[in-house]
């Protein structure tokens, strides 16, 4: 129990643990924390390779083949 108590507030004359009925009413934001979420390199590699594959898919669907007028196609058969 000694082991124990040492991780938990403990009351300084019975050195018991101190127990409460609810969570604390102050948690520490993630910006008041200062510690940002870690990632693995091969976590944002791979990241990084679907999102550069969303891109090329998005570019490849945004190119419409556009033909010929007729005008143009007139032209070129009269040219032949």
């Amino acid at each position: 129990m000694i082991m124990i108590a040492k991780h938990f507030d403990v009351d300084p004359e019975t050195k018991e643990i101190l127990w409460f009925p609810s969570p604390p009413a102050f948690l520490p934001s993630r910006a008041e924390a200062k510690t940002k979420p870690k990632h693995s390199l091969a976590y944002l590699h791979a990241l990084a390779e679907k999102r550069k594959r969303k891109d090329d898919d998005d570019e490849n669907q945004q190119r419409v083949k556009v033909m010929k007028t007729v005008r143009e196609t007139l032209s070129q058969v009269l040219q032949q």
